[in-house]
Parts: C-alpha cells; sequence; structure tokens
C-alpha cells in the first residue's frame, strides 16, 4: 500500500448531494458526490441521520461505490468525514482507499464530535477504464480510539491547476476583525459570493469556530454552484457576540466599525481579487445572524441578490415612527461598549427608500413550525414568537411595496416539525437562495 502524504490536505466540510455537473469557464467540469447512502457496506454501521453516514468501528470494513459516471481522467478526491474519538487535532488512525488497482492511504483527524466534520483529500489520482469501484476502509488506529471513521460522503472532481486557496476552509483577517472563506474546485466564472452569518455564539465557542461550523452547512451548495462562501466572526470584543450595546451585530453595531461596514470591507477585497465580480452577494443568517440581514438587506439592498432571514428574534419594521434597529427612523445617541471603554457617539441613519428597494428583492424568512423561543412583549417588534413575528414583517414590507404601487417579493417559508435548528433549516434556505 503506498503513502501518498503529499496529497493529503485537511479543511471543514459539509452536509450532502448527489451526481452533478457543472460548467465553468465554458469547460464541462465533472464532479461526482457519492454519498453515504449509495454505497456498498460491508460490516460498519449506517446511521440514518441527517447527514446519512457509515460508520466503522472494525478493521476490514468498508464501503465501496461504483464508478459508473465517471469518464477516465485525473481528479481530486475530497473525503467527508467524522472522528469523535480523541482530542481535536489529534491523529485517530490511517484509512485505505482504492481506486481500481491504485491504492492509497492516509490519516485521519479527530474532529471530537460526530457532528462536526473535516475533509481529507487526495489530490490527482487517475481514474481509467479499469477503475470500475472506489473503496474506503480503516487500516489502523490510535491507541484509545474505537471508532475512526464515520464516513459522509466521497466527492470526485475532475483535476485542473488551481492555487492553493481552493477546496480548503481558510482564516482570513482584515483591519477589523477575522472571517472564514471556502473557494469550491468547481468555482464558476463570473464570481458569485454566499455570505452566511452565524448565531450567537456559546459562551466556551469563538465566535471565529461558530463561522467555521456554520460554513459546514453551506460547502456542498458552493461547491454544487461553484460559489465563493465567505462567514464573517462577529466577536463579542467588536461586535457584541452575546448581545452588546444595541444588540450588537445584530442591530449592524460595532466597537470601531459597524457590523455591516466589516462585512463591506470584506466584500472590496474580492473585488480586487476577482476583476469580474460585481461587489453583490447571496446572503444567509441564522438567529442572531437572522436578525442581521433583515437590517443588512434595508441598508444595503443593491447588494443583495438573494437572502434568507432565518429564525430571526427581531426585524427592522417599516415603521418611521420606530427608531433604529427596530424601525425607520435615525438613531443617535451615545453608546458604551463595555464598563471600561469611553461612551461614544452612535449616529445611524438609514434611508427609508431602502425598506421599498428590499421589499422588490428575492428575500425568504424562514422559521421552523416547531421553533418554540418565546421573546417578551415589545412596543416595537410584533409578537412574542417566531412565525407571528416573521409573518408581521413579511406582510408589513410587502404592504409597503403595495403602498408604492409595486408588488412585494419577500415571502414566508415555514418548515414542519422543525425547531430553532440551523442544520434543518440549511437545506430549505439554499433551495430559497438557488432554485432549482
Amino acid at each position: 500500500m503506498n503513502r501518498h502524504p503529499r496529497g493529503v490536505r485537511f479543511c471543514l466540510t459539509p452536509f450532502l448531494f448527489a451526481f452533478f455537473s457543472a460548467l465553468t469557464a465554458g469547460d464541462a467540469v465533472e464532479m461526482v458526490m457519492l454519498e453515504a447512502r449509495q454505497a456498498k457496506r460491508e460490516g460498519g454501521v449506517r446511521f440514518l441521520q441527517n447527514p446519512e453516514r457509515l460508520g466503522f468501528p472494525d478493521l476490514k470494513q468498508k464501503a465501496t461505490w461504483r464508478l459508473e459516471r465517471v469518464r477516465p481522467a485525473l481528479y481530486d478526491l475530497d473525503l467527508t468525514y467524522s472522528s469523535g474519538n480523541g482530542r481535536e487535532g489529534q491523529r485517530a488512525g490511517f484509512i485505505g482507499v482504492a481506486i481500481g488497482q491504485a491504492q492509497y492511504e492516509v490519516p485521519i483527524i479527530a474532529t471530537r464530535g460526530w457532528g462536526k466534520a473535516r475533509i481529507v483529500s487526495i489530490e490527482k489520482i487517475s481514474i481509467g477504464e479499469e477503475s470500475t469501484e472506489l473503496s474506503v476502509y480503516v487500516t489502523q488506529r490510535a491507541e484509545g480510539v474505537h471508532t475512526v471513521l464515520d464516513l459522509w460522503s466521497a466527492d470526485l472532481t475532475l483535476w485542473k491547476p488551481r492555487t492553493k486557496e481552493v477546496g480548503k476552509v481558510r482564516k482570513r483577517r482584515t483591519p477589523h476583525g477575522r472571517y472564514a472563506q471556502y473557494i469550491p474546485r468547481t468555482l464558476k466564472e463570473p464570481v458569485k459570493i454566499l455570505v452566511v452569518v452565524h448565531g450567537t455564539p456559546g459562551k466556551d465557542e469563538t465566535a471565529l469556530e461558530v463561522a467555521e461550523n456554520f460554513l459546514i452547512g453551506f460547502i456542498p451548495a458552493a461547491k454544487r454552484r461553484g460559489v465563493i462562501l465567505l462567514a464573517p466572526a462577529f466577536d463579542q470584543r467588536n461586535f457584541g457576540g452575546l448581545a452588546g450595546p444595541g444588540g450588537g451585530y445584530r442591530g449592524l453595531f460595532g466597537r470601531k466599525i459597524r457590523a455591516d461596514e466589516f462585512l463591506n470591507e470584506i466584500l472590496a477585497r474580492y473585488m480586487t481579487s476577482y476583476p469580474g465580480y460585481d461587489g453583490t452577494i447571496y446572503l444567509y443568517g441564522h438567529s442572531a445572524g437572522g436578525q442581521f440581514v433583515s437590517r443588512y438587506a434595508v441598508m444595503h439592498a443593491g447588494k443583495l441578490n438573494a437572502a434568507v432571514i432565518s429564525a430571526a428574534g427581531s426585524h427592522a419594521f417599516p415603521n418611521p415612527k420606530v427608531p433604529w434597529a427596530d424601525g425607520m427612523q435615525p438613531l443617535r445617541r451615545t453608546m458604551a461598549w463595555d464598563a471600561d471603554a469611553k461612551p461614544k457617539l452612535v449616529d445611524i441613519r438609514p434611508d427609508p427608500n431602502g425598506w421599498l428597494e428590499a421589499s422588490q428583492l428575492p428575500i425568504t424568512v424562514l422559521v421552523g413550525g416547531g421553533d418554540e423561543t418565546r421573546m417578551s412583549q415589545s412596543r416595537t417588534q410584533k409578537g412574542t414568537d417566531m412565525v407571528t413575528r416573521a409573518t408581521c414583517w413579511v406582510a408589513e414590507m410587502n404592504a409597503l411595496a403595495e403602498s408604492e404601487g409595486k408588488v412585494g417579493t419577500v415571502r414566508l417559508v415555514v418548515v414542519p416539525g422543525v425547531g430553532h435548528d440551523s442544520a434543518h433549516l440549511t437545506p430549505a434556505g439554499i433551495r430559497c437562495l438557488f432554485p432549482e
């Protein structure tokens, strides 16, 4: 068995789709996404969860896929997996990969939980006429590790010369904060960007960790549609991730730069790097991130191709009598970011026309039908539950459009049986952003 250490790459990853072909720059780029449910299983355990995956607690167990729709060529292979044993970042063991007569062995790194995932890549592998099957199996496991591998998918992408940026999650920094980036191997021209905005970080999580993990559910969509994926990290210190003055990044507030301006600062980099990029985005935010999207949409309607507001507890209503961040009036007051900070003047003057412009966009407000989150009564937010508040905001945005002789395009989608759950709302949100 041949070691292939130079072909190994690690990064975070996703939920799954099936076979498809994409087009980029006029060239057909075949990409085959082999899901766990499609594999022939020899031993192991099939987990019927989202995503469905295969667990291999013992050696000599394997998953095999037929390569019926893969034409002979050079490919990059991405294996999406979890490995819950051991400390995160430690080696859990080795897995073997067989394609035709070729065999590879690559290390698996512990992910500290079966719901978290990584990608291990083998680059520039040759698939010939005789390569009819692809098999994955465990060859070694580290001491104390029981289940080395929970396999989510095996993705084959036609090999092309690329930069080191492609196919990996990268951490990036601007003068005012950090963000996560994923550029798929299937990147299309002209470049399009999907921005995903995380919810409130837990007390033991950093905003960058939450942003990276939030990226996981969107990587298959980025691969399938050939778009760049970005996730800004709204940390507590600079953007009030746990609330902060004025609701923190939910209301677009920031210590040194507003949260919306931070996102625009990130996007400006891609206008420089990709001359064909027009500066517009697809935007998705969940929970606190959904509140951000609600307010970004009315402040920067011209930058949006489409947006999804998922499970947001508050919205920027088209109410000219209510100040920002719940209404259209300007907000001007002093605000201390924390106990040690000197109060500074906050002066936000939204353009009321932004609400009318947003009402003409394909904006979807997404709510789980089983979301039992309750909010207190408020004179600026209508209703005390997610569905009611979402329903009211959609109705008022479309009523605003009608009052100006236009047809509103803001819609409400309620997903039955789902609570305040980002993972189970994400597939519906992707379909709303990118209708088939």
